[in-house]
């Protein structure tokens, strides 16, 4: 009998993590007035952070990895972006960087991401 998708071990955390990565290139896309001035731009992870999130779920070889490596890279942008900018962001950015770190976290040392992200 053929375990279904939702049912192996992992998938929810793998979810959680998936929507997180596409609720962070959404709400940088489209409420960017919460990171930077009405005439800034800011785009973290960007459509490809979509694409990759739903080949996360969908099992696509080095996701996971390539995942990592741009998200670690989108918290040291957020890091320096919160150190130059003042306190008008810093809530914004702070919220952004405890959420990547997250993600970061589960990509790169949660077992049950890595479980069933390798089956």
């Amino acid at each position: 009998m053929k375990i279904k998708f939702y049912q192996e071990k992992g998938f929810y955390l793998t979810l959680l993590t998936s929507t997180f990565i596409i609720l962070i290139s959404f709400v940088t896309d489209h409420y960017k007035n919460l990171f930077v001035h009405e005439t800034g731009n800011i785009k973290i992870i960007g459509g490809i952070g979509v694409l990759l999130a739903i080949g996360l779920l969908f099992k696509v070889r080095y996701t996971r990895q390539l995942l990592a490596i741009i998200i670690m890279f989108a918290i040291f942008g957020v890091i320096s972006m919160m150190i130059n900018l003042g306190k008008d962001f810093l809530l914004a950015y702070s919220i952004l960087l405890l959420v990547l770190v997250f993600v970061e976290y589960q990509l790169f040392f949660s077992i049950p991401v890595l479980r069933y992200v390798k089956k």
